[in-house]
């Protein structure tokens, strides 16, 4: 199966309908944003929703690899991602076992680390490892998760809810602590990341405008939960880096 990403600017999972910006729009409240909808992710929480979760990949830009055409820089590097067939795994476990041939086998191709992010996507969330607690998944949440941060992923609601697993099922505090420091200081240096959470307050900025037009509703909507997820990520990654 194909998969499809945005590239970095434009931020999986958020409309590829770019609406200019508007200048009248005011800076969003992300706090009311944020406690408007946090009952509710709680519930959701405890029934799956890491299903939910943005699929966000920092993907190579066209001076980093070199190839001018945007659309055709992406497309090399989802080809790329494509080629270890982890989405026709019958299992997570399956996926892992291709995951880790493949990444030995091109571990210094120049696309190894966007390889890296949609490989723990597919294999975390895909396939449903975040839903598994045995000694054996946590273990390998702990392996994808640091694996997110090693490839300077910028899917901070990913990595964040890889250490939320492992802490509710008692994996090691030290290795959970050690983790999360390491994502969190990974994130803060990530000028890809700084990409996303701008691109994001800009979409976010422009939903909660007075005049933005209500036919937009459902994206928008989109944009303030992909915005309130990096926030919520961010405190719970520097919480369990304590």
């Amino acid at each position: 199966m194909k998969r499809c990403f945005f590239p970095i600017a434009l931020i999986a999972l958020l409309s590829c309908n770019n609406h200019p910006e508007n200048t009248t729009s005011q800076p969003a409240d992300s706090g009311n944003v944020m406690m408007k909808d946090k009952d509710k992710d709680k519930a959701q929480e405890a029934a799956g929703t890491y299903r939910q979760l943005p699929e966000l990949i920092a993907h190579l830009t066209e001076t980093e690899t070199g190839i001018a055409d945007p659309i055709r820089n992406i497309q090399e590097q989802n080809d790329f991602c494509n080629q270890a067939s982890l989405m026709r795994s019958a299992s997570w476990q399956k996926a892992d076992e291709r995951y880790r041939q493949f990444a030995q086998d091109q571990a210094g191709h120049k696309y190894i680390n966007v390889f890296r992010q949609y490989g723990a996507y597919v294999i975390l969330v895909n396939l449903n490892l975040l839903a598994e607690s045995s000694p054996e998944a946590l273990l390998k949440i702990w392996f994808y998760t640091d694996e997110l941060v090693k490839s300077g992923a910028v899917n901070a609601p990913l990595i964040s809810a890889g250490l939320s697993q492992l802490k509710e099922h008692g994996f090691s505090a030290a290795k959970i602590r050690e983790l999360a420091d390491s994502a969190e200081k990974q994130l803060q240096a990530n000028s890809k990341y700084a990409e996303v959470k701008k691109s994001v307050q800009q979409y976010v900025n422009q939903a909660m405008s007075a005049t933005r037009d209500p036919k937009y509703a459902a994206e928008d909507e989109n944009h303030i939960r992909v915005f309130r997820l990096i926030q919520e990520a961010e405190e719970n990654i520097h919480a369990l880096a304590q």
